[in-house]
């Protein structure tokens, strides 16, 4: 186990939380939400899983690192230890499942936050001539791959227009997924 930093927590659990989200919510290689409740409660039901401590070498380290000083706060019950390794090990399990927790719950609403940037401004934009919104895919990749857009938003929304200079696509990149959403040729939304 190498996730023994605070920044490299939060960079294994940014992984986990956008492929929980991807593999709960995907049919066929794509996941779709209607509007950003959906979303939402795609967030708040995620079963993630957590990395364990198991070796002792790990447990020292979590035990010695400054990250998670703040952590030491909490009693412990060394009790049932037997030996100077058994209350190491229970101690940088609980210090570890509190790290990951807190790191769960910021991740979940860094990426809350800056996806609902992206379905703001596909509710504002994106719409058919009955105004239905077009639905927002998420997918392992941009589906427009290398295809120029024609210009990106504050927010990095890459916006892909016709030659008519009409919106048709839309897209945003979040921790290698893309979240995107369409209109088709017959201004439907897809």
């Amino acid at each position: 186990m190498s996730y023994t930093t605070m920044s490299n927590i939060k960079a294994e659990m940014r992984t986990n939380v956008m492929r929980s989200l991807y593999e709960s919510e995907s049919t066929r290689g794509v996941a779709k939400f209607e509007k950003f409740s959906d979303f939402e409660n795609a967030i708040d039901s995620l079963d993630v899983q957590f990395d364990e401590v198991i070796y002792l070498k790990d447990a020292i380290d979590i035990c010695n690192n400054s990250d998670f000083f703040s952590y030491h706060e909490e009693k412990y019950d060394f009790s049932s230890c037997n030996s100077y390794e058994d209350c190491a090990m229970l101690q940088a399990r609980a210090i570890f499942e509190h790290v990951q927790m807190d790191a769960l719950n910021e991740i979940c609403a860094e990426i809350t936050a800056e996806a609902k940037e992206f379905f703001d401004y596909v509710e504002e934009n994106m719409y058919d001539e009955d105004h239905n919104v077009a639905q927002i895919h998420l997918t392992t990749s941009d589906p427009y791959g290398w295809a120029a857009h024609d210009f990106e938003t504050e927010s990095s929304i890459n916006v892909h227009t016709n030659l008519e200079n009409e919106l048709y696509a839309v897209s945003f990149e979040l921790y290698s997924y893309c979240f995107y959403a369409a209109i088709d040729k017959n201004d439907r939304v897809k």
